[in-house]
């Protein structure tokens, strides 16, 4: 499926909606990611990581990436999202730290209610 690309702040990042996700666990298999799951590859990453999750409804979601050292947070999505798999592409900005905590907060689709929150722990080589 084509990617739709969104702008948010000065980031370009590709929305990609599509059908379940799937990771490599340790064994090097392929299994399905449950939904609401986060998770970002390659991990560690050098310059660019992609954050993936799938939304088991249409949600508000607000997904921000926090440098730990300095707490400088770079905003990655802030609208609504269709239910399914997406991947947020994330390059560091220059300057900042090597380690980065992302945060995922799902809220309904009026963004009243919070659903659920979801954090990684990323790592840059």
């Amino acid at each position: 499926m084509k990617p739709k690309h969104i702008f948010f702040s000065a980031f370009l990042i590709c929305v990609f909606c599509a059908g379940p996700v799937a990771q490599q666990n340790s064994s090097g298999n392929d299994k399905q990611t449950s939904l609401n799951s986060l998770y970002n590859t390659p991990n560690p990453f050098s310059e660019t990581t992609t954050i993936k999750f799938v939304l088991s409804q249409d949600c508000y979601v607000k997904l921000s990436a926090v440098e730990t050292n300095d707490g400088s947070e770079t905003e990655l999505v802030n609208g609504l999202l269709s239910a399914g798999e997406h991947g947020i592409i994330f390059k560091v900005p220059k300057g900042n730290g090597r380690e980065y905590k992302c945060i995922l907060n799902a809220y309904s689709e009026t963004g009243n209610t919070l659903l659920y929150t979801r954090e990684i722990d990323m790592r840059q080589q």
